[in-house]
């Protein structure tokens, strides 16, 4: 049997690959003979572990490899592990739908492969092949099927090991910055997704939507018609009429340098049309800053215990200027060092060399959460011409990591004066 550690592994497992970007993938072959007896506690003895060992070796070579690089590496050498014709199908087929529906298409797909074979008490799932759920319900679902086919495939010796490689790697740095900042991002099923590129709107891969011109705008306007997008308020207001329950969020997909005056409009017309909540996600080709100085690992592993949150009165609003950050609070609990309290202009985190500097933004919002570690809220204020990649890694930040949390309620405001 498996202890319930080995089981934790192996349901996080497959959310490595889960989320990957779109690349061609073939059919799983066949390597190795089927297991003769499904979640047997024997290891069974065959040739064909070669598929095994070359998932375990992708954890540990991937990450020598090019930052943009290492996912897929281990993406690549590891789809394998799912021979069952119609879970290779579904791998296949996730990659070239929209992300919404990635997590319906495999755990759906595998499901109906493996359910069969598995012996009893057969996962969540495969009771629910008929009725379909989505969302938290379905993911959860999903986790403990894949937990189960990599025994029932491998056996409980071979997916420890497969589990143990990626729980290593997933706490090394990944992708230039640190894996916990930087996850990747899910997308619950019948979500909403906003693209916003190259100075025009798309909804969920639809036709770009007509942007009003605002430049004869008074900047005293009222938001209505400084912010408000027609076009999009149509479209998003028939969204939410499809499902009033379900499509209650908007996922957001900026290019890399959209300003943050662009991403206001979308998220006030949005709010107009009844979403109650959004998540940013990453933008291709994002250049991650590197972490690894800040040692997180080791951090979190000394973390004993998070407070409970209470209003602390702390008021934190932290500003994205052109040449820094500013930190702005109640003035009884501003820094000295602070702008606020020295009266020049800042920034308080220059930039340094024309690039942001993360790592010392990071050890800044470290210090306020040691100074206030039951205060969970923040304001992010950009300045108005502030690019998307900036938003996204400054809230990413804010938000520590499960883990090592700072600020996880993380908000927006207008733009910065």
């Amino acid at each position: 049997m498996l202890n319930a550690q080995t089981r934790r592994r192996l349901a996080g497992l497959n959310l490595v690959v889960l989320w990957l970007p779109a690349i061609q993938i073939a059919c799983g072959g066949n390597e190795t003979p089927p297991r003769k007896n499904a979640d047997a506690s024997a290891e069974p003895i065959f040739a064909g572990y070669d598929q095994v060992e070359r998932c375990v070796a992708a954890y540990s070579e991937s990450s020598q490899a090019q930052p943009g690089r290492r996912a897929s590496i281990v993406f690549e050498r590891c789809k394998g592990l799912y021979r069952d014709p119609k879970c290779a199908a579904a791998w296949e087929e996730s990659t070239k739908i929209a992300p919404d529906k990635r997590l319906a298409t495999l755990a759906y797909g595998c499901a109906e492969g493996y359910c069969p074979k598995l012996d009893q008490p057969r996962p969540t799932i495969c009771q629910n092949l008929e009725t379909k759920v989505d969302g938290e319900s379905l993911l959860s679902m999903k986790q403990e099927l894949f937990a189960r086919i990599l025994v029932y495939e491998w056996g409980p010796k071979q997916a420890t090991r497969i589990a143990e490689a990626s729980e290593k790697w997933a706490a090394t740095p990944r992708f230039a910055g640190d894996k916990t900042f930087f996850k990747q991002d899910l997308v619950a099923p019948g979500s909403v997704v906003v693209e916003i590129s190259d100075g025009e709107i798309k909804v969920e891969g639809g036709e770009a939507v007509p942007l009003p011109d605002t430049s004869a705008v008074a900047p005293d306007a009222d938001d209505a018609e400084r912010l408000l997008i027609p076009e999009l308020k149509k479209i998003l207001d028939a969204r939410r009429a499809e499902n009033e329950d379900r499509r209650r969020r908007v996922y957001y997909r900026a290019d890399r340098k959209s300003t943050y005056f662009r991403l206001t409009q979308v998220l006030y017309t949005a709010g107009m049309a009844g979403f109650e909540g959004f998540q940013f996600l990453e933008p291709e080709n994002l250049e991650l800053p590197d972490l690894t100085a800040f040692n997180l690992e080791q951090k979190s592993a000394g973390l004993q215990t998070i407070e409970p949150h209470r209003d602390t009165g702390l008021q934190l609003v932290i500003e994205i200027r052109k040449s820094g950050f500013n930190f702005r609070s109640a003035p009884d609990l501003a820094d000295p060092n602070w702008h606020m309290k020295t009266g020049e202009p800042g920034p308080d985190v220059p930039d340094r060399e024309g690039q942001r500097d993360w790592m010392a933004l990071l050890v800044a919002i470290e210090a306020l959460k040691k100074k206030h570690p039951s205060e969970i809220v923040a304001v992010l204020a950009p300045e108005q011409n502030t690019t998307y990649d900036d938003v996204y890694i400054t809230m990413r930040l804010l938000s520590g990591s499960p883990n090592y949390p700072f600020f996880p309620a993380t908000t927006l405001s207008r733009a910065a004066e």
